[in-house]
């Protein structure tokens, strides 16, 4: 799966750092990121994200709940597909597709 990287650039006006993260751009300028965690210390389990971050900087969490993902790509047919459990042992890993709509 393809990804660029963010690095640790604040993205404006959502007062949040990002350390390294897969990030993708869609048609309309908006940046979809994934957060592994968004709680403090090491990776939880289950509160991993998808964001999405408009052009004027202002965060919204599309997908929540996410285990431990660690990559994503945009589909032929516009939807994110995103590995999920990306730390977990051969067999137990998981693909997502999230539809995008707006």
């Amino acid at each position: 799966m393809a990804s660029r990287t963010l690095g640790a650039r604040r993205r404006a006006g959502t007062g949040r750092g990002y350390g390294w993260l897969p990030d993708l751009p869609d048609h309309r300028d908006r940046l979809y990121a994934l957060e592994l965690s968004d709680g403090p210390g090491f990776p939880n389990p289950g509160v991993g994200k998808l964001v999405r971050i408009s052009p004027s900087g202002r965060a919204e969490d599309i997908l929540t709940g996410l285990v431990v993902p660690t990559a994503m790509t945009i589909g032929p047919d516009g939807a994110i597909y995103i590995s999920n459990f990306g730390a977990a042992p051969p067999g137990l890993g998981q693909i997502i597709r999230v539809a995008i709509t707006d």
